[in-house]
């Protein structure tokens, strides 16, 4: 491996993107102008050690990260504490790593998902220790991932995180401590004052008026700084100046002191963009020295430090995620963060016994407050015991209100707000908002905490605008580091590197093997990156030939396997084209493909549990976003949260276009559009009925090896009444239909009439039932369980291809009342059917889909003059399916009478089988969950229906939409998901150990 160092003059001073394609010898590092380089290795760090030797992969006592090879691998180096990281990710078949994310960005063209709410909530999860950090945060096209503390070592193959070594010697009594802390305060200042440095550094520390900052100030001393920065005031009310200025001259220290707060803050994107909070923007009012600084700071001294035993067993583990927003601001001003307590940070079990020793009793004086270790140093260095640490304080600039402080910054955000459907409030309001929302933490913290009450207060506060300010601030540094690159690149020349000794597009194969206890149509695809053999799991009824795999049926002919060349495919597929393969999703919005690239392999499934047990990967018991994410497919191809989190990588789902690989990462393209214009009636219903002749002959081919029988749903409504006729071209004689509305007063909607009006038969099944078989399944697609009563009915044959109604409230609707793109959707319709037909060998035929992207003609068809004679003008008015239906021969008072809703929503959820019943309790047990009872699941349950019940018959006549539902706020409502996709993912693992296949 060799480093190929790039400066970007326009750039931060100590930013880095490194960025290489897999199996290339060259890492090519774009940089600040502060960065160091060298043949090996390229930092922007201190450390104690040689600084020539640039040995900063081999210690934890680094500050600051960098980049060093060694012989054929490439070590990137994360600072040794948790407030500052890496970021790192494959994109179009290259990785990105890089000590920004905003840079990461810039350099790769992905971006942030401006509608995504929890980027601060994962990267504030860092408080919870490294075991439990969420790893990676979601993009428009891949994850990125995190790196705290740990190292990522990259050998040409693949990426993985390793600790850092542990060289910290161990710590018997105080002044085993003492003189660690002053040894490697001395090895640090030789290695910042090296004469091999391009770069001057000059050592600041900061000093307030406790324990932790004064004693590192002390021990910054010994690596000859003589400089301290302090705040003047505290956040608490009555707690008096948190000043360390007195403390700094008992130590003969220069100090300049600055306000806590202030009108506005040089560079404060940077602080927002690191973590999508404003806690050390007062920390940008710091006059770091030039051209470089190591910036000395106490944080984490109460953990290291404390006497809480607890603390002792996770050190990593915080209360806050302290100064983590200097990460992104400190590569601006030029600054290494060098937190002192983490130094010797795996000997924290040793210090907590030395605090409770016999030894350190003189030192042990106010208990709540108490740090002997830092007392002892400060008190030892000559500084009286009555000026530090007496009381607590607190000069973070933390505050419920989110929201810029500059005026160039706040009118930049309300900018960005705009942009995305949100209207920001204006300036006045802004400034009254934050001053409510500074005094209600204020009384939060100073009179209701100190009553036992933990109230935040204000958190409620402009709750759209908080969430999207993390993507703003990132966006915003974005700009700056796009266009520096600009002015030095035309375009990246990472893509531009070709592995060594590989075929730029070597020719690929699949290899079907059959799982005969899997789903009967779930499938999932595994191969390695570079790879030319694409091993593909499959489970009975998946059609396999040389070139391709499907459990699918299109308008087109079957032993021609074109159904990637067509949007008129239904279920799902995997076709080879010399060097390409391409994984085809259905051609409508309640399907969907799952893939992932995670330990150097990619993995692409019809299933996201399949693909979770093939990958051994797990979802999030603790995050509750899952159902959130995937219904907003109902925003459309644009809007829809593409990654699904799990414990260790994202899982991508793609909706409606395919997948492509080459040979160098996934990349999505678009479906082909196979639909011609329509100006005409009889044009489109010609269309109908030839793409149901062509679905007919492809189900039919004697070149399957599985039978297809087709079936239709039936209601007394439009649409799936005109699907049910049309599907009578594709050889469909047999319906089913829910005989029971929601409605209480609108009647039955049984399609039984209809078709024997159309000639077909038809079965009826109740809307509701005590049990529904395989529901686990229909919970696992999106946590709700809109379309369970499918589950009873009876798909005939080996498979059975299900024509469908729903979308036709897009295409065949005359009055406008959604957004007038095709892909926008009021619900999420059929998507619970996705996991479940796998199961039961059904592939779902939504007939409105059908030249759906044709929409706008097909609305001036709907309101032109000529379907006149088929509009009712009612509110209720579809004269596309009404003319389909009538020219059938079925008379107009039959159908349509009045909207029904059949569906099996509900306000509370909950399992309905007393199987699934207890297999959910049981998992709610185990992640320390409520689990009810039986009776009061059927209370709640009573009461809930109830309330839908009145809610859309009466109160929602009359206006009244809000909807008291408190049941909604137990944890057990967001755990639905994940139990459901655990429950399957071990069917699929115990039946891949039963037929001997290792995941």
């Amino acid at each position: 491996m060799r480093l190929s160092p790039r400066l970007v003059p326009g750039w931060p001073k100590l930013a880095w993107v490194a960025t290489f394609t897999k199996g290339a010898g060259t890492i090519e590092v774009l940089h600040g102008p502060m960065v160091e380089t060298a043949e090996d290795w390229c930092v922007e760090a201190v450390w104690a050690g040689e600084f020539a030797a640039g040995d900063f992969d081999r210690t934890d006592l680094v500050f600051g990260t960098g980049v060093r090879c060694r012989g054929d691998q490439v070590v990137f180096v994360s600072p040794g504490h948790v407030f500052d990281r890496l970021w790192y990710c494959l994109h179009a078949g290259s990785w990105y790593v890089s000590n920004s994310l905003a840079a990461l960005l810039a350099c790769s063209k992905i971006r942030l998902l401006a509608g995504y709410p929890y980027y601060a909530r994962d990267i504030q999860t860092i408080a919870n220790g490294l075991e439990d950090y969420v790893r990676s945060i979601p993009t428009e096209s891949t994850s990125v991932s995190i790196a705290y503390y740990e190292n990522v070592v990259y050998d040409g193959k693949k990426m993985r995180e390793y600790p850092k070594p542990a060289l910290t010697p161990p710590f018997r009594e105080f002044s085993d401590y003492q003189r660690f802390l002053f040894e490697t305060a001395e090895s640090i200042a030789a290695n910042y004052s090296s004469p091999a440095r391009k770069h001057k550094i000059v050592p600041l520390a900061s000093i307030s008026s406790g324990y932790d900052s004064p004693a590192c100030a002390i021990i910054a001393r010994h690596a000859g700084c003589r400089m301290t920065v302090s705040f003047r005031q505290s956040t608490s009310l009555w707690r008096g100046s948190d000043s360390g200025e007195s403390i700094a001259r008992h130590l003969k220290m220069a100090c300049k002191t600055y306000d806590t707060t202030a009108k506005m803050y040089p560079n404060e994107e940077a602080i927002w963009a690191a973590e999508g909070r404003a806690g050390v923007v007062n920390y940008t009012q710091f006059d770091f020295p030039e051209p470089l600084c190591l910036f000395f700071t106490g944080w984490h001294g109460d953990s290291m430090w404390g006497v809480d035993e607890q603390r002792a067993a996770r050190p990593f583990v915080r209360s806050s995620t302290g100064p983590l927003g200097l990460c992104e601001f400190r590569l601006f001003r030029g600054f290494f963060h060098c937190v002192v307590p983490f130094w010797g940070i795996g000997r924290a079990d040793e210090l907590k016994a030395l605090s409770l020793s016999a030894e350190m009793k003189p030192w042990r004086i106010r208990p709540g407050h108490d740090r002997p270790i830092p007392r002892r140093i400060i008190e030892e260095a000559g500084v009286p015991r009555e000026v530090f640490g007496r009381r607590k304080k607190n000069t973070s600039h933390d505050a419920p209100f989110l929201w810029p402080y500059s005026p160039g910054a706040k009118e930049r955000f309300a900018q960005y707000l705009s942009t995305h459907g949100v209207s920001p409030p204006p300036a006045p309001l802004v400034t009254v908002m934050r001053a409510l929302a500074r005094v209600g933490q204020s009384f939060s913290d100073n009179v209701l905490r100190t009553l036992g009450v933990h109230c935040g207060l204000g958190r409620g506060v402009a709750p759209k605008a908080r969430s999207m300010i993390f993507p703003w601030a990132n966006s915003e540094l974005e700009a700056i580091y796009e266009e520096a690159l600009k002015q030095v690149v035309g375009k990246m020349p990472a893509h531009s590197h070709t592995p060594p000794d590989e075929p730029m597009s070597p020719r690929k194969r699949l290899k079907p093997r059959c799982v005969p206890a899997w789903p009967k149509l779930a499938w999932v695809a595994t191969f390695a990156e570079g790879s030319g053999t694409i091993e593909v799991l499959h489970g009975p009824m998946v059609e396999t030939a040389e070139d391709w795999c499907a459990e699918a049926v299109w308008a087109g002919e079957f032993a021609a396997g074109d159904f990637d060349r067509t949007d008129l495919v239904f279920g799902t597929g995997i076709r080879r084209r010399g060097d390409r393969v391409i994984f085809v999703s259905s051609g409508t919005l309640f399907d969907r493909l799952c893939y992932c690239c995670h330990s150097g392999y990619w993995y692409v499934s019809n299933s996201l549990p399949a693909l979770l047990a093939v990958a051994n990967l797990d979802l999030r018991p603790d995050y509750p976003g899952y159902t959130a994410d995937v219904q907003t497919v109902t925003r459309g191809l644009g809007g829809y949260a593409r990654p699904i989190p799990t414990q260790s990588t994202d899982v991508n789902v793609l909706y409606f276009n395919n997948l492509e690989y080459s040979g160098q990462g996934l990349n999505e393209v678009d479906k082909a559009d196979v639909a011609p214009h329509f100006t005409t009636f009889k044009q489109y219903r010609d269309f109908l009925i030839d793409t149901a002749k062509r679905l007919g002959a492809n189900l039919r081919s004697p070149a399957r090896a599985h039978g297809v029988v087709p079936l239709a749903s039936i209601s007394s409504g439009y649409d799936s009444t005109a699907s049910s006729f049309i599907a009578r071209y594709a050889g469909c004689n047999q319906t089913v239909t829910i005989t029971q509305a929601t409605s209480l007063w609108r009647g039955s909607d049984s399609g039984e009439p209809i078709a024997r009006h159309l000639g077909m038969g038809c079965k009826g099944y109740p809307r509701t039932a005590k049990e529904f078989p395989d529901e686990a399944a229909v919970w696992a697609a999106e946590g709700r369980p809109g379309i369970l009563n499918w589950a009873q009915y009876e798909y005939p044959g080996p498979v059975c291809l299900f024509f469908t109604g729903w979308h036709g409230e897009k295409v065949w609707d005359r009055v406008d009342h959604d957004h007038p793109d095709p892909f926008v959707r009021r619900d999420t319709g059929s998507l619970g059917f996705c996991e479940f037909r796998l199961l039961r060998g059904a592939i779902q035929c939504v007939v409105p889909f059908w030249g759906f992207r044709r929409s706008a003609e097909l609305k001036a068809i709907t309101l032109s003059q000529e379907m006149d004679l088929w509009k009712t003008f009612l509110d209720y008015d579809k004269p596309i399916a009404r003319r389909i239906l009538e020219d059938a021969g079925v008379p107009r008072g039959a159908f349509a009478v009045r909207k029904k809703n059949t569906s099996h929503e509900a306000a509370f959820l909950w399992p309905y089988s007393p199987e699934s019943q207890a297999s959910f309790r049981c998992y709610l047990r185990s992640r320390g969950a409520r689990a009810l009872s039986p009776f009061a699941v059927s209370f709640i349950r009573c009461l809930a229906n109830f309330e839908i019940l009145l809610q859309m018959n009466v109160l929602g006549k009359l206006g009244l939409k809000r909807r008291v539902r408190p049941w909604r706020k137990a944890r057990s409502q967001s755990l639905l998901f994940q139990w459901a996709n655990a429950e399957l993912k071990e069917r699929y693992a115990a039946s891949l150990r039963s037929a001997g296949i290792t995941a």
